[in-house]
């Protein structure tokens, strides 16, 4: 039996092969850095600081065109960014008050940013 014909009888080998060499991929591309993520989230703002809100606001946007909406931070402002990510009611999010929910909600606002960036031809 030839390579072709038993890769042709053996599609799960192949796709087990091109996963290991995807994954491969993946980790030659780090150059021994820490991850890409971890760089980006120590350029921004800190979490749980007003600038940050600010950034928050500006990637979700709560507030209307004319600036009307909750006060960045408040109570009633990180419901609505909760709602806006979807995530509102979700077992999984902390409790808005804990600055373990400003990491919570700057993880995924970094998952967001990555995706996109990924759709970008410079993030390709």
């Amino acid at each position: 039996m030839s390579g072709t014909q038993f890769m042709r009888s053996r599609p799960a080998v192949l796709l087990v092969i091109l996963a290991c060499a995807g994954l491969m991929l993946v980790g030659c591309n780090n150059n021994g850095n820490e991850s890409d993520e971890s760089n980006e989230k120590m350029s921004g703002p800190a979490p749980c600081t007003t600038d940050w809100y600010k950034l928050v606001e500006q990637k979700v946007g709560v507030t209307d065109s004319h600036g009307h909406g909750p006060d960045l931070g408040s109570g009633e402002w990180r419901s609505a960014v909760e709602f806006k990510l979807g995530i509102r009611d979700d077992p999984a999010v902390p409790d808005p008050d804990s600055e373990a929910w400003c990491a919570h909600i700057d993880a995924i606002i970094q998952n967001i940013q990555n995706i996109q960036a990924m759709g970008t031809p410079e993030g390709r």
